[in-house]
């Protein structure tokens, strides 16, 4: 179950740099616009999933301001596991995200999701 309270609206598509598409039933298409973008159980992120596996704080998604390009990153705050492409990051690990990359948390059925930058 997903709280979209602050997940950006389809309405504004300029001003997201990540989609979130995503593979569960239980989940829903995300627009991501802020640099920092959470994702967890605790209702203050940016992207809450109602699992009690979900740690309060999974993961991060962050935008830096590189030149020329920005950088896009995932951050694993999760003890449960978050995987990249199929890999576990590890608590506290920083992976680079690149257009069609797969971020899971816990499992294949907890919040599948495929990053389109």
């Amino acid at each position: 179950m997903l709280n979209k309270k602050s997940v950006q609206s389809p309405e504004t598509p300029e001003n997201y740099w990540c989609k979130l598409i995503s593979k569960n039933e239980a989940a829903e298409n995300a627009f991501v616009a802020k640099d920092c973008f959470t994702i967890g159980r605790a209702p203050n992120n940016d992207l809450q999933i109602a699992n009690i596996k979900v740690s309060g704080l999974h993961c991060t998604l962050v935008k830096t301001p590189s030149v020329p390009d920005p950088d896009f990153l995932i951050e694993d705050n999760s003890s449960n596991g978050t995987y990249l492409n199929g890999k576990k990051l590890g608590k506290g690990i920083r992976a680079n995200l690149k257009n069609g990359d797969e971020v899971v948390l816990l499992n294949h059925d907890t919040g599948y999701i495929t990053i389109h930058l």
